[in-house]
């Protein structure tokens, strides 16, 4: 029988009760859906952290394989640009996780839709991607998914 991930990510988010994720990750709530899958703010019961858990809804074996490997290049970088990897997964019903730090703020999306960005901000903002994408990179792993919304701005 078929794996069905869109199915079990389905019954994850049905499930009224805080379900907990690889054993250690409670969900406390959804945070986003994406292309790949949806992320939930949830707390790691093994420190007591908020962290952000994407769980995968791929469409198929390559799905997977490249959502192990992102998960493998995240916890390798150590980059203020790049969100720090907590833990990943697959729990024993199949389902691929990938918890990270918890970030407050909001994307670039946001940030734009309140009015225009100076010049200066502009350059800063294009020098702190392309360093961060410069670490991605340099471990073999291309982002291909980058626009406004997948560009995390910090309240700190």
């Amino acid at each position: 029988m078929a794996f069905d991930y869109h199915e079990v990510a389905a019954r994850v988010s049905r499930i009224p009760s805080a379900p907990v994720i690889g054993d250690r990750f409670e969900i406390q709530g959804l945070a986003g859906r994406g292309a790949s899958g949806s992320v939930y703010r949830a707390t790691d019961t093994a420190t007591g952290a908020t962290v952000a858990l994407k769980i995968l809804s791929p469409l198929g074996e390559d799905d997977v394989t490249r959502f192990e490997r992102e998960a493998a290049v995240l916890a390798e970088i150590h980059h203020p640009g790049v969100v720090r990897h907590v833990a990943s997964g697959v729990t024993r019903e199949g389902v691929a996780y990938l918890a990270m730090e918890w970030l407050e703020g909001h994307d670039l999306r946001h940030r734009l839709a309140a009015g225009p960005i100076s010049i200066e901000d502009s350059v800063g903002l294009g020098i702190r991607v392309a360093e961060a994408l410069s670490a991605v990179h340099a471990r073999g792993f291309v982002h291909r998914d980058l626009k406004p919304i997948t560009l995390f701005l910090r309240d700190d």
